[in-house]
């Protein structure tokens, strides 16, 4: 199902896709791995920055930054990163508009 709410988002069904990831959270969070687990809410905070939501894409990307530090997950880490520095980069750009 992980897989399938990528494809939606890759074709931009944001609202589907955020159903079927949040169905493999619950999963995952009770009998998935780690890794599986830290893939899945990095792509939930993809996708909330895509839908313009700060908070939640901060809130999903703090939780799988941590848990692909800890488990060693080069990509997932990466993509973090990434996505925090454009986010505060968002906030500078708003910040010297104020």
């Amino acid at each position: 199902m992980s897989n399938l709410g990528f494809v939606e988002h890759q074709l931009g069904n944001l609202d589907t896709a955020e159903q079927m990831y949040l169905q493999c959270l619950g999963f995952f969070q009770e009998l998935g791995s780690k890794g599986a687990k830290t893939t899945l809410v990095s792509r939930l905070a993809l996708l909330e920055e895509q839908r313009g939501n700060r908070t939640a894409a901060l809130a999903y990307a703090s939780e799988a930054l941590r848990w692909s530090q800890r488990l060693e997950m080069a990509r997932e880490r990466a993509l973090m990163e990434a996505l925090y520095q454009r986010l505060n980069k968002a906030d500078d750009t708003i910040d010297s508009l104020t």
